[in-house]
């Protein structure tokens, strides 16, 4: 059977974080779905998620193995900072395919760029929507900064989506309306400021 590996670090890694032999795990995403099998070493904070398939082809998307490799390997570590009262990350930053071809891993939403108009990052651009406006904006209004941070996680992250913008606009709910026990009051503001009907929230 095939198999990939999805390499990666633990930062940072001064700690030099090594793990006892773990069982692989058996996985497939429904019933009828190609099954996975995950074997995850972590060795002196290096990384490494051996996955085993019932097949390869590598015009394949492997969105599913990448999700699956980086939310086992990050359920390792954050069993061990628990354990031991840590605060660190993991990153996962390339693939080594069958043949041994080794691709980096780039975690990027390309159709995201273009619904970015809060502010502009042409090169030289100065204005009051320039980078540096938009940094004095969120520097000193935290809920904003969390906002921001659960965006970027819901990229870096694939299967924290729909978790973390559900965390982002909460975030800017509590900024427009930080008082609303109901929070009936918070959702009205939010509709009107950013022109949405409730329908489409809903």
């Amino acid at each position: 059977m095939p198999t990939i590996h999805f390499k990666g670090r633990i930062l940072p890694d001064h700690e030099k974080i090594t793990t006892p032999p773990l069982p692989s795990v058996d996985w497939r995403e429904s019933t009828t779905g190609p099954l996975f099998n995950f074997a995850i070493s972590i060795n002196l904070s290096m990384v490494d998620v051996t996955c085993t398939l019932e097949k390869y082809d590598p015009a394949d998307n492997i969105s599913t193995a990448l999700i699956r490799a980086i939310e086992f390997s990050r359920g390792v570590l954050d069993c061990l900072c628990f354990a031991h009262g840590l605060g660190l990350s993991l990153i996962l930053e390339e693939v080594v395919e069958p043949d041994g071809r080794v691709k980096p891993l780039i975690f990027k939403n390309s159709r995201l760029a273009p619904l970015c108009t809060a502010f502009n990052l042409t090169p030289n651009y100065i204005g009051k929507d320039d980078f540096a406006a938009m940094y004095a904006m969120v520097i000193t209004e935290p809920p904003l900064f969390l906002a921001l941070n659960e965006l970027i996680v819901a990229i870096s992250i694939p299967g924290h989506i729909t978790v973390n913008c559900g965390r982002a606009i909460e975030s800017l709910r509590t900024i427009l309306v930080p008082n609303d026990p109901t929070r009936a009051k918070a959702w009205a503001e939010m509709r009107k400021v950013l022109r949405l009907e409730r329908s489409y929230l809903d």
